[in-house]
């Protein structure tokens, strides 16, 4: 009989999600995973607009995979990259303690398979979860300093305005009564 598995896939923002083919891509990488290596996948759970900051609480997809593998549902999650689970070392930890704590697993279709009861394992994931974080972080800043310039320019950078006011992609101006 062949395990059964759950995909979980996620995009961070609301436009990846309706105008990108992340998911679609993120999609078919698990279908494809799992087909060769002989899981039976019962379903693919996802988040879509969801940074991989947040935690579980607003993770509603990534909440119902650990509730259906805790209810036995299926012993292995699979995920296209392990920053999919999450961008933060404390979320992702907490992700693989769970299912540890059930006898499942959490696989990737792009990275080493880190599964296993050995140290070696812990490392390995703690070292992709950091790398997840920090990238994060790299991007947070690289976008802060984009507003910045933008600011510094006198150029629209983002929020909702107030009163007459009318946006353009690059200012906001008075409204012409």
């Amino acid at each position: 009989m062949k395990e059964r598995a759950l995909g979980y896939v996620r995009v961070s923002t609301d436009e990846q999600a309706t105008k990108g083919h992340g998911l679609a891509i993120q999609r078919r990488a698990i279908e494809g995973y799992c087909k060769k290596q002989g899981l039976l996948l019962v379903d693919i759970l996802s988040d879509e607009g969801i940074s991989g900051a947040n935690g579980l609480d607003t993770r509603d997809g990534l909440a119902a995979a650990l509730a259906r593998i805790e209810r036995h549902e299926a012993s292995v999650l699979v995920v296209y990259r392990f920053d999919r689970l999450a961008r933060q070392l404390l979320v992702q930890l907490t992700v693989t303690d769970r299912l540890d704590k059930v006898g499942a697993r959490v696989l990737s279709t792009s990275e080493p398979d880190v599964d296993g009861p050995d140290e070696m394992r812990d490392l390995i994931r703690n070292i992709l979860a950091s790398i997840a974080a920090y990238e994060r972080a790299v991007i947070r800043g690289r976008m802060m300093a984009g507003r910045r310039a933008k600011a510094a320019e006198g150029r629209y950078v983002g929020g909702i305005p107030t009163g007459l006011w009318r946006v353009n992609p690059d200012f906001v101006a008075p409204h012409p009564c």
